[in-house]
Protein backbone atom coordinates (compact mmCIF):
# COMPACT_ATOMS: atom_id res chain seq x y z
CA UNK A 1 0.00 0.00 0.00
CA UNK A 2 1.13 3.25 -1.02
CA UNK A 3 1.71 5.48 2.06
CA UNK A 4 1.60 9.40 2.64
CA UNK A 5 4.82 11.32 2.19
CA UNK A 6 3.84 13.90 5.14
CA UNK A 7 5.06 11.79 8.21
CA UNK A 8 6.77 14.54 9.77
CA UNK A 9 5.81 17.01 12.35
CA UNK A 10 5.22 16.66 16.22
CA UNK A 11 1.97 15.19 16.61
CA UNK A 12 1.02 11.55 15.67
CA UNK A 13 -2.24 13.35 14.52
CA UNK A 14 -0.06 15.37 11.75
CA UNK A 15 -0.18 12.95 9.02
CA UNK A 16 -2.63 13.52 6.52
CA UNK A 17 -2.38 9.61 4.65
CA UNK A 18 -2.20 10.78 1.24
CA UNK A 19 -1.81 8.18 -1.28
CA UNK A 20 1.76 8.59 -3.28
CA UNK A 21 2.79 11.49 -3.64
CA UNK A 22 -0.38 13.26 -3.36
CA UNK A 23 -0.48 17.04 -1.28
CA UNK A 24 -3.72 18.93 -1.84
CA UNK A 25 -7.06 18.88 -0.22
CA UNK A 26 -9.87 20.76 -0.75
CA UNK A 27 -12.83 22.05 1.04
CA UNK A 28 -16.73 20.55 -0.62
CA UNK A 29 -18.67 23.08 1.21
CA UNK A 30 -22.29 22.00 1.49
CA UNK A 31 -21.54 19.53 -1.61
CA UNK A 32 -24.12 16.64 -1.48
CA UNK A 33 -22.39 13.40 -0.25
CA UNK A 34 -23.36 11.63 -3.56
CA UNK A 35 -21.96 14.48 -5.82
CA UNK A 36 -18.81 14.26 -3.43
CA UNK A 37 -18.74 10.81 -4.51
CA UNK A 38 -19.02 11.71 -8.35
CA UNK A 39 -16.10 14.44 -7.74
CA UNK A 40 -13.87 12.30 -6.11
CA UNK A 41 -13.98 9.53 -8.93
CA UNK A 42 -14.51 12.04 -12.15
CA UNK A 43 -12.17 14.79 -10.77
CA UNK A 44 -10.15 14.98 -7.84
CA UNK A 45 -8.86 11.27 -7.53
CA UNK A 46 -7.74 11.35 -11.73
CA UNK A 47 -5.95 14.85 -11.03
CA UNK A 48 -4.00 14.05 -8.38
CA UNK A 49 -6.18 15.60 -5.04
CA UNK A 50 -4.95 14.44 -1.67
CA UNK A 51 -8.55 14.60 0.45
CA UNK A 52 -11.38 16.19 0.16
CA UNK A 53 -12.77 18.33 3.72
CA UNK A 54 -16.87 18.11 4.13
CA UNK A 55 -18.89 19.98 6.10
CA UNK A 56 -20.07 19.22 9.57
CA UNK A 57 -22.20 16.16 8.94
CA UNK A 58 -24.29 15.30 12.16
CA UNK A 59 -27.57 17.23 12.62
CA UNK A 60 -28.34 20.57 13.38
CA UNK A 61 -30.53 23.53 13.94
CA UNK A 62 -32.35 24.51 11.03
CA UNK A 63 -32.50 28.62 10.48
CA UNK A 64 -34.50 30.51 8.87
CA UNK A 65 -33.26 31.29 5.44
CA UNK A 66 -30.99 28.47 5.75
CA UNK A 67 -27.48 29.82 6.28
CA UNK A 68 -24.36 28.43 5.70
CA UNK A 69 -23.28 28.82 9.95
CA UNK A 70 -26.35 26.51 10.58
CA UNK A 71 -23.90 23.32 9.94
CA UNK A 72 -21.72 24.61 13.06
CA UNK A 73 -25.08 24.62 15.54
CA UNK A 74 -25.35 21.25 16.42
CA UNK A 75 -28.75 19.76 17.54
CA UNK A 76 -27.26 15.20 18.08
CA UNK A 77 -24.50 13.51 16.32
CA UNK A 78 -26.98 11.51 14.56
CA UNK A 79 -25.62 11.49 10.90
CA UNK A 80 -28.07 13.18 8.88
CA UNK A 81 -27.84 17.05 6.99
CA UNK A 82 -28.80 18.56 3.89
CA UNK A 83 -26.07 16.96 2.37
CA UNK A 84 -27.59 13.69 2.98
CA UNK A 85 -28.29 10.46 5.21
CA UNK A 86 -25.79 9.05 7.14
CA UNK A 87 -25.76 5.27 4.46
CA UNK A 88 -25.16 8.03 1.69
CA UNK A 89 -22.00 9.57 3.30
CA UNK A 90 -20.31 6.16 4.47
CA UNK A 91 -20.99 5.33 0.14
CA UNK A 92 -19.16 8.51 -0.11
CA UNK A 93 -16.07 7.84 1.87
CA UNK A 94 -15.85 4.47 0.37
CA UNK A 95 -15.82 5.80 -3.00
CA UNK A 96 -13.63 9.18 -2.35
CA UNK A 97 -11.30 6.14 -0.71
CA UNK A 98 -11.23 3.80 -3.47
CA UNK A 99 -10.53 6.70 -5.74
CA UNK A 100 -7.80 8.25 -3.79
CA UNK A 101 -9.06 10.66 -2.29
CA UNK A 102 -8.97 10.88 1.85
CA UNK A 103 -12.08 12.42 3.56
CA UNK A 104 -11.66 14.93 6.42
CA UNK A 105 -14.69 15.57 8.65
CA UNK A 106 -15.35 19.31 10.14
CA UNK A 107 -16.12 18.24 13.65
CA UNK A 108 -17.99 20.83 16.01
CA UNK A 109 -17.22 19.87 19.70
CA UNK A 110 -17.23 22.63 21.23
CA UNK A 111 -20.80 23.64 21.28
CA UNK A 112 -24.22 23.14 20.32
CA UNK A 113 -26.74 25.52 19.33
CA UNK A 114 -27.45 29.09 19.88
CA UNK A 115 -30.62 29.60 22.68
CA UNK A 116 -33.16 29.49 20.45
CA UNK A 117 -35.78 26.17 19.88
CA UNK A 118 -37.07 23.99 17.20
CA UNK A 119 -36.05 20.54 14.93
CA UNK A 120 -32.82 19.74 13.68
CA UNK A 121 -32.03 17.96 10.33
CA UNK A 122 -33.05 14.67 11.56
CA UNK A 123 -35.99 15.71 13.24
CA UNK A 124 -34.82 15.72 16.90
CA UNK A 125 -36.24 18.74 18.92
CA UNK A 126 -33.93 20.45 21.05
CA UNK A 127 -34.15 23.76 23.36
CA UNK A 128 -31.02 26.27 23.55
CA UNK A 129 -32.40 27.88 26.12
CA UNK A 130 -33.11 25.06 28.94
CA UNK A 131 -29.90 23.50 26.98
CA UNK A 132 -32.05 20.43 26.99
CA UNK A 133 -30.87 18.44 23.23
CA UNK A 134 -32.78 14.83 24.07
CA UNK A 135 -31.17 13.52 20.54
CA UNK A 136 -27.84 13.08 22.08
CA UNK A 137 -29.00 13.24 24.78
CA UNK A 138 -27.46 16.49 26.73
CA UNK A 139 -29.02 18.44 29.53
CA UNK A 140 -28.00 21.54 31.53
CA UNK A 141 -25.30 19.20 33.52
CA UNK A 142 -22.82 18.56 30.75
CA UNK A 143 -22.52 22.72 29.42
CA UNK A 144 -19.82 25.08 30.77
CA UNK A 145 -22.36 27.82 33.25
CA UNK A 146 -21.78 30.33 35.76
CA UNK A 147 -19.44 27.85 38.36
CA UNK A 148 -16.70 27.63 35.30
CA UNK A 149 -17.20 31.12 33.00
CA UNK A 150 -16.92 34.53 35.42
CA UNK A 151 -18.63 36.49 32.89
CA UNK A 152 -22.04 37.63 34.11
CA UNK A 153 -23.94 36.73 30.91
CA UNK A 154 -21.66 33.50 29.82
CA UNK A 155 -20.58 35.35 26.72
CA UNK A 156 -17.15 35.60 25.88
CA UNK A 157 -15.91 39.16 26.62
CA UNK A 158 -11.65 39.19 27.09
CA UNK A 159 -10.77 36.86 23.74
CA UNK A 160 -7.29 36.84 25.32
CA UNK A 161 -8.27 35.10 28.45
CA UNK A 162 -7.77 31.61 28.51
CA UNK A 163 -10.61 30.89 30.88
CA UNK A 164 -13.35 33.14 29.36
CA UNK A 165 -12.42 32.07 25.74
CA UNK A 166 -12.20 28.07 26.75
CA UNK A 167 -15.20 28.10 29.58
CA UNK A 168 -17.87 31.00 28.07
CA UNK A 169 -20.32 30.73 25.44
CA UNK A 170 -18.96 31.94 22.09
CA UNK A 171 -21.35 33.91 20.43
CA UNK A 172 -23.96 32.75 22.23
CA UNK A 173 -23.31 28.95 21.70
CA UNK A 174 -24.08 26.51 24.15
CA UNK A 175 -20.87 25.99 25.37
CA UNK A 176 -20.10 22.01 26.11
CA UNK A 177 -17.73 20.79 29.29
CA UNK A 178 -15.35 18.31 27.35
CA UNK A 179 -13.85 17.54 31.25
CA UNK A 180 -17.35 15.89 32.06
CA UNK A 181 -16.44 12.03 31.00
CA UNK A 182 -20.13 11.90 29.98
CA UNK A 183 -19.70 14.49 26.97
CA UNK A 184 -16.32 13.10 26.13
CA UNK A 185 -17.57 9.41 25.49
CA UNK A 186 -20.93 11.12 23.34
CA UNK A 187 -17.63 12.62 21.35
CA UNK A 188 -15.67 9.98 21.11
CA UNK A 189 -18.15 7.60 19.94
CA UNK A 190 -19.43 9.99 17.32
CA UNK A 191 -15.77 10.50 15.87
CA UNK A 192 -15.29 6.56 16.08
CA UNK A 193 -18.09 6.05 13.95
CA UNK A 194 -16.57 8.64 11.52
CA UNK A 195 -13.31 6.55 11.78
CA UNK A 196 -14.73 3.31 11.02
CA UNK A 197 -16.76 4.25 8.73
CA UNK A 198 -13.02 5.17 6.57
CA UNK A 199 -12.60 9.00 6.84
CA UNK A 200 -8.62 9.29 7.24
CA UNK A 201 -9.06 12.93 9.85
CA UNK A 202 -10.76 16.00 11.11
CA UNK A 203 -10.87 19.55 10.68
CA UNK A 204 -11.54 20.54 14.57
CA UNK A 205 -13.68 23.68 14.53
CA UNK A 206 -13.10 26.40 17.56
CA UNK A 207 -9.87 23.99 18.55
CA UNK A 208 -9.03 27.85 20.60
CA UNK A 209 -12.04 27.08 22.54
CA UNK A 210 -11.32 23.89 23.80
CA UNK A 211 -8.94 23.02 26.69
CA UNK A 212 -6.01 21.38 24.95
CA UNK A 213 -5.96 18.74 28.24
CA UNK A 214 -9.63 18.01 27.28
CA UNK A 215 -8.72 17.56 23.59
CA UNK A 216 -6.02 15.17 24.24
CA UNK A 217 -7.93 13.01 26.51
CA UNK A 218 -10.64 12.69 23.47
CA UNK A 219 -8.44 12.18 20.42
CA UNK A 220 -6.07 10.26 22.51
CA UNK A 221 -9.13 7.56 22.79
CA UNK A 222 -10.39 7.91 19.31
CA UNK A 223 -9.71 4.28 17.08
CA UNK A 224 -7.19 3.93 14.61
CA UNK A 225 -8.22 4.12 11.27
CA UNK A 226 -10.21 1.41 8.98
CA UNK A 227 -7.30 -0.84 7.85
CA UNK A 228 -9.37 -1.25 4.70
CA UNK A 229 -8.27 1.23 3.32
CA UNK A 230 -5.21 2.60 5.71
CA UNK A 231 -2.24 0.50 6.95
CA UNK A 232 -2.38 -0.88 10.42
CA UNK A 233 -1.50 1.49 13.73
CA UNK A 234 -2.82 5.05 11.61
CA UNK A 235 -3.88 7.43 13.82
CA UNK A 236 -6.04 9.78 12.43
CA UNK A 237 -5.00 13.52 11.38
CA UNK A 238 -6.26 16.09 12.86
CA UNK A 239 -6.19 19.44 11.84
CA UNK A 240 -7.66 22.60 14.31
CA UNK A 241 -8.94 26.25 14.21
CA UNK A 242 -6.93 28.45 16.28
CA UNK A 243 -6.89 32.18 15.26
CA UNK A 244 -3.76 33.27 15.99
CA UNK A 245 -2.11 36.70 14.56
CA UNK A 246 0.58 36.96 16.80
CA UNK A 247 1.07 39.34 19.99
CA UNK A 248 -1.23 38.21 23.01
CA UNK A 249 -4.25 35.62 23.36
CA UNK A 250 -4.26 31.87 23.10
CA UNK A 251 -0.62 30.83 21.19
CA UNK A 252 -1.21 28.00 18.27
CA UNK A 253 1.93 26.17 20.36
CA UNK A 254 -0.38 24.63 22.93
CA UNK A 255 -2.31 22.35 20.41
CA UNK A 256 0.69 21.41 18.21
CA UNK A 257 1.08 17.87 19.89
CA UNK A 258 -2.65 17.22 18.54
CA UNK A 259 -2.39 17.93 15.23
CA UNK A 260 -1.84 20.01 12.89
CA UNK A 261 -2.50 24.29 13.50
CA UNK A 262 -4.66 26.14 10.64
CA UNK A 263 -1.82 29.10 10.00
CA UNK A 264 -4.24 32.06 10.09
CA UNK A 265 -0.93 34.37 9.30
CA UNK A 266 -0.10 32.25 5.95
CA UNK A 267 -3.50 33.69 3.93
CA UNK A 268 -2.75 37.26 5.59
CA UNK A 269 1.00 37.70 4.44
CA UNK A 270 0.25 36.26 1.56
CA UNK A 271 -2.95 38.31 0.50
CA UNK A 272 -0.81 41.91 2.00
CA UNK A 273 1.49 40.77 -1.11
CA UNK A 274 -1.19 40.30 -3.66
CA UNK A 275 -2.86 43.00 -2.44
CA UNK A 276 -0.13 45.19 -2.79
CA UNK A 277 0.85 46.24 0.60
CA UNK A 278 4.05 44.05 0.59
CA UNK A 279 6.68 43.18 -1.84
CA UNK A 280 6.73 39.29 -3.59
CA UNK A 281 10.93 39.86 -2.99
CA UNK A 282 9.99 39.45 0.89
CA UNK A 283 8.51 35.91 -0.08
CA UNK A 284 11.84 34.51 -0.64
CA UNK A 285 12.52 33.15 3.29
CA UNK A 286 8.36 32.97 3.84
CA UNK A 287 7.59 30.82 6.69
CA UNK A 288 9.18 30.10 10.07
CA UNK A 289 11.63 33.01 9.39
CA UNK A 290 8.27 35.43 9.25
CA UNK A 291 7.19 33.90 12.44
CA UNK A 292 5.03 31.09 11.36
CA UNK A 293 5.12 27.66 12.45
CA UNK A 294 7.08 24.80 11.40
CA UNK A 295 6.00 23.71 8.04
CA UNK A 296 5.37 19.85 9.21
CA UNK A 297 3.09 21.45 11.45
CA UNK A 298 0.92 23.84 9.47
CA UNK A 299 -2.09 23.87 7.52
CA UNK A 300 -2.87 26.56 4.93
CA UNK A 301 -4.87 28.23 2.90
CA UNK A 302 -5.98 31.70 0.83
CA UNK A 303 -9.89 31.29 1.34
CA UNK A 304 -11.98 29.64 3.19
CA UNK A 305 -15.93 29.33 4.23
CA UNK A 306 -14.81 31.54 7.08
CA UNK A 307 -12.57 34.28 5.67
CA UNK A 308 -14.90 34.62 2.48
CA UNK A 309 -18.15 36.17 4.45
CA UNK A 310 -15.67 38.33 6.23
CA UNK A 311 -15.45 36.05 9.61
CA UNK A 312 -11.40 35.99 10.88
CA UNK A 313 -10.80 38.67 8.10
CA UNK A 314 -12.12 42.08 6.77
CA UNK A 315 -14.54 42.10 3.75
CA UNK A 316 -12.71 43.81 0.67
CA UNK A 317 -9.24 42.63 2.23
CA UNK A 318 -9.86 38.49 1.35
CA UNK A 319 -9.20 37.29 -1.41
CA UNK A 320 -11.88 35.10 -2.96
CA UNK A 321 -14.05 34.18 -6.58
CA UNK A 322 -15.08 37.91 -6.98
CA UNK A 323 -11.46 38.60 -7.72
CA UNK A 324 -10.14 35.38 -9.92
CA UNK A 325 -6.78 36.46 -10.89
CA UNK A 326 -6.03 37.42 -7.84
CA UNK A 327 -6.84 34.08 -6.25
CA UNK A 328 -5.56 32.29 -9.24
CA UNK A 329 -2.07 33.88 -8.89
CA UNK A 330 -1.91 33.23 -4.76
CA UNK A 331 -3.54 30.01 -5.14
CA UNK A 332 -0.59 28.83 -7.22
CA UNK A 333 1.86 30.62 -4.79
CA UNK A 334 0.30 28.44 -2.03
CA UNK A 335 0.70 25.48 -4.10
CA UNK A 336 4.18 26.18 -5.37
CA UNK A 337 5.37 27.25 -1.91
CA UNK A 338 6.64 24.24 0.07
CA UNK A 339 5.24 25.16 3.53
CA UNK A 340 2.08 23.35 5.36
CA UNK A 341 -0.33 21.36 3.53
CA UNK A 342 -2.75 23.57 1.52
CA UNK A 343 -6.13 23.43 0.95
CA UNK A 344 -8.64 24.98 -1.58
CA UNK A 345 -11.91 26.27 -1.61
CA UNK A 346 -14.86 25.05 -3.64
CA UNK A 347 -18.02 26.33 -2.61
CA UNK A 348 -20.79 28.61 -4.10
CA UNK A 349 -21.73 32.01 -5.43
CA UNK A 350 -23.12 34.36 -3.15
CA UNK A 351 -24.33 37.82 -2.67
CA UNK A 352 -21.34 39.92 -2.67
CA UNK A 353 -22.81 42.61 0.44
CA UNK A 354 -19.42 45.33 0.40
CA UNK A 355 -17.54 47.20 -2.24
CA UNK A 356 -14.76 45.00 -2.77
CA UNK A 357 -11.07 47.28 -2.46
CA UNK A 358 -9.72 49.03 -5.89
CA UNK A 359 -7.24 46.73 -6.68
CA UNK A 360 -9.62 44.26 -8.01
CA UNK A 361 -7.34 42.33 -10.82
CA UNK A 362 -3.94 42.36 -11.57
CA UNK A 363 -3.65 45.95 -13.64
CA UNK A 364 -1.67 47.18 -10.15
CA UNK A 365 0.95 44.62 -10.52
CA UNK A 366 4.10 46.30 -12.03
CA UNK A 367 5.85 44.16 -14.71
CA UNK A 368 8.43 42.05 -12.42
CA UNK A 369 5.48 40.91 -9.73
CA UNK A 370 3.83 39.61 -13.12
CA UNK A 371 6.39 38.13 -14.38
CA UNK A 372 6.93 36.81 -11.06
CA UNK A 373 3.08 35.27 -10.40
CA UNK A 374 3.63 33.74 -14.26
CA UNK A 375 6.64 32.32 -13.17
CA UNK A 376 5.22 30.55 -10.20
CA UNK A 377 2.10 29.60 -12.63
CA UNK A 378 4.46 27.92 -15.04
CA UNK A 379 7.01 25.95 -12.28
CA UNK A 380 3.07 24.08 -11.11
CA UNK A 381 1.98 23.08 -14.28
CA UNK A 382 -0.62 21.05 -12.65
CA UNK A 383 -1.87 23.85 -10.58
CA UNK A 384 -4.71 24.07 -12.81
CA UNK A 385 -5.41 20.61 -12.43
CA UNK A 386 -5.32 20.65 -8.86
CA UNK A 387 -7.93 23.87 -8.48
CA UNK A 388 -9.95 22.69 -11.24
CA UNK A 389 -10.18 26.26 -12.75
CA UNK A 390 -10.13 24.73 -16.19
CA UNK A 391 -13.74 23.59 -16.40
CA UNK A 392 -15.43 27.31 -15.34
CA UNK A 393 -13.78 29.12 -18.74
Amino acid sequence: MLVSLFVNGDSKFSNPHFIGNRSVITHLMEWKYDDIGNECERFLGPYGYGGVQVSPVNEHAIMDGRPWYERYQPVSYVIQTRSGNEQQFRHMVQRCNRAGVRVYVDVVLNHMTGGQQGLGTAGNYFNGHEQQYPGVPFGPEHFNGPESCPTENLEIIDWDNPVQSRNCRLFGLRDLKQSCEYVRRKQIEFLNKLIDFGVAGFRCDASTHMWPEDLQNIFSRLNNLNEEFFPSNSRPFIYHEIIYYGGGGINPNEYISLGRIIEFRFWKEITNVFRGHNQLKWLRNFGTEWGLIDSSDAFIMIDSHDLRVGHNGELGFNINCFEPQLLKAATAFMLAWNYGIPRILSSYRWKQIVKVMKYTDMNFLNTKRKLFIYRFLLINQSFFHFTGWQRSK
